[in-house]
């Protein structure tokens, strides 16, 4: 009987926290959470969480990195990440640092660009509106918003979880 009740929400004097949430959050991460009973009476359930391993960024000596992000840590943490490619390469990149959308659109409409030797990682939709979209990462937050993935299947638009920057690697 718990069975059917096992991930029901409801339970009087509760926390609102249970298997219940547990379940409802796996699943809009695309995981899942499952009852598996053990023949010694135990309980235990198998959890199965989708893992982002993204590819491995590759840049070249003199390429171009351009960030667009609102979020000061995004920036300082790409800046963190290029520096130590750098030192352990011995190799130089730009790299050009917008916050805002009009400034990166302002910047990219008087600059001459090398758009091969260019990466662009964004965190906005401006890189379909902008024709750039097989150079770029659209780098977001909302890696479980399904129309985005979507988006970003149909255009062509590799797309990086900010989480995964951390285990980004650089080559």
């Amino acid at each position: 009987p718990y069975r059917e009740r096992i991930f029901f929400h409801g339970k009087a004097n509760g926390t609102g926290y249970g298997l219940f949430h547990a379940k409802m959050f796996l699943e809009s991460w695309g995981g899942s959470i499952e009852l598996a009973e053990k023949e010694s009476g135990e309980t235990s359930f198998l959890i199965t969480i989708p893992c982002w391993s993204p590819a491995p960024l590759k840049i070249s000596d003199g390429d171009t990195i351009v960030i667009l992000d609102d979020d000061n840590f995004i920036h300082d943490t790409w800046k963190d990440k290029f520096q130590a490619w750098s030192e352990k390469t011995g190799s130089k990149i730009a790299l050009k640092n917008f916050m805002n959308p009009k400034k990166f659109v302002d910047w990219i409409s008087n600059e001459e660009i090398e758009y091969a030797r260019t990466t662009f990682l964004i965190d906005n939709d401006l890189i379909k509106s902008l024709g750039i979209e097989e150079l770029s990462l659209l780098v977001t937050n909302r890696y479980d918003d399904k129309e985005l993935v979507n988006y970003c299947s149909e255009s062509k638009i590799e797309l990086l979880p900010k989480p995964c920057i951390f285990s980004m690697n650089i080559t």
